[in-house]
C-alpha cells in the first residue's frame, strides 16, 4: 500500500481514499493538497477544510485571516 493511501485495492496500487493533506487523482493515486488545506478533493486547490489560522472561503480556498478578523471570507474581509 502506498504510504499516502488511507484505503486501497489491487494490492495497494489503486487508492480509494487518501490521508489528510492528500487528494485522490483520476489515476487513483494520492497527491498533495496546497499547504493551507487540511483536506481537499479533486485538485490540490479545492479545499474542504483548512489548517489552523486559515478559513475556508465560499470558493473552497483557504485564506489567512489578519487581525482583527476572527474568521474571514477573503484575506482582508472579515465575516462574523
Amino acid at each position: 500500500m502506498y504510504s499516502n493511501c488511507k484505503t486501497c485495492v489491487d494490492s495497494g496500487t489503486n487508492c480509494i481514499t487518501c490521508v489528510d493533506g492528500m487528494y485522490r487523482t483520476s489515476t487513483n493515486t494520492c497527491e498533495q493538497c496546497t499547504e493551507s488545506c487540511k483536506t481537499c478533493t479533486g485538485s490540490a486547490t479545492y479545499c474542504l477544510s483548512c489548517i489552523g489560522g486559515y478559513d475556508l472561503t465560499p470558493n473552497y480556498i483557504c485564506v489567512f485571516c489578519t487581525e482583527p478578523c476572527k474568521s474571514c471570507i477573503n484575506t482582508n474581509i472579515c465575516s462574523f
